[in-house]
Parts: C-alpha cells; sequence; structure tokens
C-alpha cells in the first residue's frame, strides 16, 4: 500500500509549542468544544470508516466529522448513568487514510503532544492504523506521560455486522485499565486495538488488516457466508 507518507518522513520531528499555540489553533478547539484538560479522555478523529457514512442515494461511503465512539458514551451515560462520560470528541482530519499527507500527520502530532489531555483515542483508517501507530510512538514526547489507543473499523457503525462500537469500546476500556493498573505513568505510551487485540508500536510494523484470504467473505444480517462465485 503505498501512502503519500512513511515512518522515516518523522526522524526530524519536534513539537513546536509555537507552532501549535497558534490564534487558528485555539479558535479551532474553542470553536469544536474540546475540553483540553487532563481529566477528560480525548477521542480524536482522522477521519477514516470509523468516521463516515453511507449515502443510499450516492451508493458511496463517506467520511464524516463524527464519533461513533463518542455517541455510544452518551447514550450510554443517559440510560444507565454509569458509562465513562468526561469525554470530549474533536475532528481533525476527514479523509481517507490513503489520503493523509506529511502535513496531515505533524498537524495530528502538534495537536496530541499540545493537549492537556493524558488518556487520548485516536480513530483512523484502517489502510493507514499501522504506521500511525508507529509515526506516534516515535513523535509523541515520552515526558509528557499520555496514554494513546489507535483504532479504527473494517465497517461503519451505522450497518449491523460492524466492528466500529466494538473496537471503540475495546479501545477505551484498554486505555482506561492501564490508566488505573498503572500506579504511575512516567512516560508517553502508544499501542493499537483492534478486534480484540492489542499492538505495540513495534508490533505494527508488518500488520495486515486487509488480509486477502477474507475479500471472499460477506455478511448478510449476521451471517458469515462464503461469497458466490457466480
Amino acid at each position: 500500500m503505498s501512502f503519500q507518507f512513511k515512518l522515516s518522513d518523522f526522524d526530524d520531528y519536534s513539537f513546536d509549542e509555537g507552532r501549535f499555540n497558534t490564534p487558528s489553533v485555539k479558535n479551532f478547539i474553542d470553536q469544536s468544544g474540546f475540553k483540553n484538560n487532563e481529566n477528560t479522555l480525548a477521542l480524536v478523529g482522522c477521519g477514516g470508516t470509523i468516521s463516515s457514512a453511507y449515502s443510499p442515494s450516492n451508493e458511496n461511503i463517506s467520511p464524516t466529522h463524527f464519533s461513533p465512539i463518542n455517541d455510544i458514551l452518551k447514550d450510554l451515560d443517559t440510560a444507565f448513568g454509569v458509562a465513562e462520560n468526561q469525554t470530549s470528541f474533536i475532528s481533525l482530519l476527514n479523509k481517507d487514510s490513503r489520503d493523509i499527507t506529511i502535513e496531515d500527520i505533524i498537524f495530528v502530532m502538534d495537536f496530541l503532544n499540545g493537549i492537556q489531555n493524558n488518556r487520548i483515542v485516536l480513530t483512523v483508517g484502517t489502510y493507514g492504523l499501522p504506521l500511525v501507530t508507529q509515526i506516534l510512538d516515535r513523535c509523541i514526547e515520552k515526558d509528557r506521560a499520555k496514554l494513546i489507543c489507535v483504532t479504527g473499523s473494517m465497517l461503519i457503525s451505522s450497518i449491523k455486522e460492524n466492528d466500529a462500537d466494538f473496537n471503540g469500546g475495546g479501545a477505551i476500556t484498554s486505555l482506561n485499565a492501564l490508566s488505573h493498573l498503572s500506579s504511575s505513568i512516567n512516560e508517553s505510551i502508544v499501542y493499537t486495538a483492534f478486534h480484540g487485540k492489542v499492538y505495540k508500536p513495534h508490533e505494527c510494523e508488518n500488520l495486515e488488516l486487509h488480509l486477502e484470504s477474507h475479500k471472499d467473505v460477506e455478511f448478510y444480517r449476521g451471517q458469515r457466508l462464503a461469497k458466490s462465485n457466480a
């Protein structure tokens, strides 16, 4: 898979406070209503299938500025009052991961380094998810002591047989488990949570989420069926 960026493009990256604390970035955060504080779990969207919707009229899937994870948590808290409710969502990008540029990645890295939130779930397209995890591990300043979980989905949340809701819940649960079980987090930790598994950044180097062996499988109302060759 060919991207507009590679891991080595960020060998010289360093966080610049001045680049982050500009009027335009501050205005962007203020207008989004994002809660920039250490006690709030940040849900940061970078497009991809997990933040997409299906249009029956156009018969296509388009990225949108929303987060199914955020919506689910709100619904759970409203219905039961026991969900993680100290959360805040912001959409940084609205792209397929194959269309993300180096400049986009630098903007995302600056944002994650600059915000005060120390628990972050970053959602991104599955094609770019493994590489973005590795870039994050390289670019997030370790002394900022952030816990960052990267996830995405193969299917949009509005489809019955989706994995978006499962992956979102798994990302938040693993992040909070790590936060609660560790008496103190002294340096930033980055990992990927996907389909019930957790991957360290170096394990993402050869992680292929779009396996050829699974491309002859289709779903219908919860049933996993082999595709017909007819």
